[in-house]
C-alpha cells in the first residue's frame, strides 16, 4: 500500500473546521505536527491563570478555541511560576509502531507536563484519553475514540509535584472525523478560558 508522509515543524494546528476525508482511498496518510517542548517553571500558586475568554468570532462553531501546537497552557501561576504547565508538542496520524484497537485511524497526541512544588493532590493527566473527542465535516461528534493500545508511548497516573512528564495519548479516530477536540475535565478546566480546543487532522494543502 502506498503511503504518504507530511511533516509540519513548529506549525500551529489552526483549522477551525474539519477537512474532507476520502474514506475510499487506498492511501495511508501520516501527518506529523511537532513543536519545541515548552519548559514550565515550578510554582507555589493555586489561583487559576487562564487568559480572557476569546471573542466569539475567534471561536469555532462548537464554542471552542483553536488549539496551537507548542503553546503552553498554565494554571496556578504567580508571575512566571506555575503549579501546572501542559503543552501539546505534536499530533501524529497513523504513526509507525503504534497500534490502537478499533477500526479507525490511529491518532496520538504528544504532550509535556511540568508540575510545581505545591501541585494539589489527585491531579491526573488533563489530556488523557477521556478528555478527547472527534468531529466530522457535518458536525457529528464521536466521543468513543479510546481503546487499548500497544507501543504508542508513555502515560502517567496521578501526577507528582516537581516533575516533568513526556506523555502520549493514543486515540482511535474514524477516518471521516478530521477535527480533534480536547475538552478538559477536572484539573484541566483551569488551563483554558474556552470550553475546549480544536486541532485539525487534515494535511496542509
Amino acid at each position: 500500500m502506498k503511503s504518504r508522509r507530511i511533516v509540519l515543524v513548529g506549525a500551529a494546528v489552526s483549522c477551525l473546521l474539519a477537512g474532507c476525508g476520502d474514506s475510499g482511498s487506498d492511501q495511508v496518510t501520516t501527518v506529523t505536527v511537532t513543536a519545541p517542548v515548552a519548559g514550565g517553571t515550578a510554582g507555589n500558586g493555586h489561583s487559576a491563570t487562564v487568559e480572557a475568554m476569546p471573542a466569539a468570532e475567534d471561536l469555532t462553531p462548537r464554542g471552542n478555541a483553536v488549539g496551537t501546537v507548542g503553546e503552553p497552557l498554565t494554571s496556578g501561576c504567580v508571575g512566571q511560576v506555575c503549579d501546572l504547565t501542559v503543552t501539546v508538542t505534536g499530533i501524529e496520524v497513523n504513526p509507525a509502531d503504534c497500534d490502537v484497537y478499533g477500526d479507525g485511524q490511529v491518532v496520538v497526541v504528544h504532550h509535556t507536563i511540568v508540575t510545581g512544588p505545591n501541585l494539589p493532590a489527585q491531579v491526573w493527566d488533563p489530556m488523557g484519553t477521556s478528555s478527547w473527542m472527534a468531529v466530522d465535516e457535518h458536525g457529528t461528534v464521536n466521543s468513543k475514540i479510546t481503546g487499548g493500545w500497544v507501543g504508542c508511548g508513555d502515560s502517567a497516573d496521578e501526577l507528582m509535584p516537581n516533575s516533568t512528564y513526556h506523555l502520549t495519548t493514543p486515540l482511535n479516530v474514524p477516518a471521516t472525523h478530521t477535527t480533534l477536540i480536547w475538552r478538559p475535565i477536572n484539573s484541566g478546566k483551569d488551563l483554558i478560558a474556552a470550553r475546549g480546543l480544536e486541532f485539525s487532522l487534515s494535511p496542509s494543502q
